[in-house]
């Protein structure tokens, strides 16, 4: 039986890793929540950024007249303009699309176009600003700059009207718009703008910035950007987590750098007892590779009194084990729970007195497959159990048995002969626990 202040111990240490992981990971949950409702369907194709500015186009008036008529006429007039790179529409009677756009795209400029019938002539009058200027004066500016955050430090605002006779096709894609153009290119002409560079995996989708944006093969993509902005930008992939956040853009050559998160740092307790380190790099999402450091020099004894006579609550062995494994994932990085199995490879290092280091004379090498389970709520922090056999190749099993407790060993053992003549032979101690707290960076 273990002892009472052993178990105390053993829960309050459990108790303290469970607590940070939750503390840490709910931060990380948030930005996943909300990488996930704003960050598309990473499947879905997503274009390119290319020159120039985005904008939103809100269309109000009578159902009487055609508003999609106008409305698609005038962006495609304005798309003529270099200074433009896209034209989203939103329409009085369509709120939804409004609130999506202003809400998850985050245009920095807003042409607010009213229009009315008098008579056999059209009313037009317009309002155009930045999302930040925006917020100030229409509703749909007002959703825009609020969700999307981002603006010229002043508010900039153009209005203008006009009163024509009912357009013909030709009209509408000519000169009908020639007032509303002239503003909006005046309009464009006095804004600041800087070139962002946006960096991370290829293939990852970042939103924030106007329509989705998939970064290319080199990992990297320069884009305009209307400073200074403040921008709350989701990214993800497939196979990575989903990650958030928010940048600020003040001037030229600025770098967002979307979080590659392909290390990780354990710190963990071999057995339950002894306080090891461990560090992975994953290349892909499944794949990984891992050293760990496992030292035996401090650790919690665990074992039931003897004959009445209490165990020292501290173990130290002047023993260092160190070694190299690969694994894979079963699950992808967004499950909460992700189950994993991976071998690792080590030496046993003795260093009697703490003097000279050699090999263990005892058990110097050995094998361990281990089946693990990993929790978390979000990407940088998560829990580990991982469950595992050693086998010593080379071994003295009656020195390794002794090490265990001797008759009574904590675990299961099983030892045999070696392959050549004399008292080395090979060991086998079943299950192995390891626990801890992975730190994702």
């Amino acid at each position: 039986m273990v002892s009472g202040r052993r178990i105390f111990a053993f829960a309050a240490a459990i108790f303290a890793a469970v607590l940070a992981t939750v503390a840490v990971g709910s931060v990380g949950a948030q930005a996943a929540a909300a990488s996930t409702a704003a960050t598309p369907t990473v499947s879905a194709p997503a274009k390119k950024f290319g020159e120039g500015i985005s904008m939103l186009l809100q269309v109000s008036g009578p159902k009487t007249l055609d508003l999609w008529r106008y409305g698609d006429t005038l962006s495609a007039v304005l798309m003529r303009s270099q200074l433009l790179h896209s034209v989203h529409r939103a329409y009085n009677d369509d709120p939804a699309r409004l609130e999506s756009l202003a809400r998850y795209e985050g245009d920095p400029v807003v042409l607010d176009l009213r229009l009315s019938l008098e008579g056999r002539h059209v009313s037009a009058r317009w309002e155009i600003s930045s999302a930040e200027g925006a917020a100030k004066g229409t509703a749909a500016g007002a959703a825009a700059g609020a969700a999307a955050g981002a603006g010229a430090a002043e508010a900039k605002k153009v209005e203008g009207s006009f009163t024509k006779p009912a357009p013909s096709e030709d009209e509408l894609a000519s000169s009908f718009w020639v007032e509303t153009v002239d503003a909006v290119n005046g309009f464009l002409s006095k804004l600041q703008v800087a070139h962002l560079r946006i960096t991370g995996l290829p293939g990852t989708v970042v939103q924030g910035f106007g329509d989705p944006i998939l970064l290319p093969d080199s990992g990297s993509l320069v884009l305009p950007l209307i400073v200074p902005a403040r921008i709350s930008w989701a990214a993800g992939t497939p196979e990575r987590y989903p990650e958030s956040g928010v940048f600020y853009a003040s001037k030229d050559g600025e770098t967002l750098a979307i979080p590659r998160r392909q290390w990780a740092l354990d710190f963990g307790a071999y057995g339950f007892a002894f306080p090891e380190l461990r560090l992975s790099f994953a290349p892909a999402s499944r794949f990984f590779a891992r050293a760990t450091i496992s030292q035996f020099g401090f650790g919690l004894s665990l074992q039931s009194p003897r004959d009445g006579v209490e165990e020292p609550l501290t173990l130290s062995f002047p023993l260092l084990q160190a070694g190299l494994g690969l694994g894979s994932y079963f699950a992808p990085p967004m499950k909460e729970l992700r189950t994993y199995f991976a071998t690792d490879f080590f030496v046993r290092l003795f260093s009697p007195q703490n003097r000279a280091i050699y090999l263990d004379p005892v058990a110097p090498i050995g094998v361990q497959p281990s089946y693990g389970i990993e929790w978390g709520r979000g990407p940088v922090a998560r829990l580990y159990l991982e469950m595992g056999a050693v086998y010593y190749p080379w071994a003295k099993p009656g020195l390794m048995l002794a090490s265990l407790g001797g008759d009574s060993p904590s675990s299961l053992v099983f030892w045999g002969n070696g392959w050549f003549p004399g008292e080395n032979g090979w060991f086998l101690e079943i299950p192995i626990f390891r626990m801890g707290l992975r730190l994702r960076l």
